[in-house]
């Protein structure tokens, strides 16, 4: 059993602690190494208390106050006793709340490959978006271009599917 550290953007984690999202599609081929049993450990948005704005992620005390942006969806600016919400990327491993076993072996497909089930796994729905969305699918298809652009969807690269459940969670 292996352990990767993943970034996931807030609302994919709310779908995720729903039930809702149960798999993920990852342009880097370096996840093709990733096996049923491994762990995937989640990396969020985040932010501490005013007090250690100035304190690199990797410095934190293991005691620091951490907020997770998933916790606020309905508020559009920081809640109190937040003064600026940090990237996922610099959240340290001792402060990963949602741990995601993967179920089966990651496997390879084009990203138009995708089913209107494997859509729904993703956590894609027409809730974030205007305008019609005619399936699971579509949703994917627009979540996709939101984080990766519509350039990437259009040239359908290869990606690496990762199912997975909840393992654990401290949030």
């Amino acid at each position: 059993m292996s352990e990767h550290m993943i970034l996931m953007q807030p609302g994919l984690v709310r779908q995720t602690y729903a039930g809702v999202k149960t798999e993920t599609r990852r342009l880097n081929l370096r996840w093709i190494k990733a096996q049923a049993g491994d762990i995937l450990l989640v990396r969020e948005t985040w932010a501490t208390s005013p007090e250690f704005d100035a304190v690199k992620p990797s410095e934190l005390p293991g005691d620091a106050p951490i907020i997770y942006r998933a916790a606020y969806p309905e508020i559009l600016e920081n809640p109190s006793g937040v003064s600026r919400w940090r990237p996922s990327i610099f959240l340290p491993k001792r402060f990963v709340r949602l741990r995601l076993r993967m179920v089966e072996d990651a496997r390879r497909e084009p990203l138009h490959a995708i089913t209107e089930d494997g859509a729904k796994r993703e956590g894609a729905t027409n809730a974030h978006y205007s305008g019609p969305v005619t399936g699971y699918r579509t949703g994917f298809e627009r979540l996709w271009c939101d984080i990766n652009g519509r350039e990437s969807w259009e040239a359908n690269p290869d990606v690496i599917v990762l199912p997975y459940k909840l393992e654990g969670s401290d949030g």
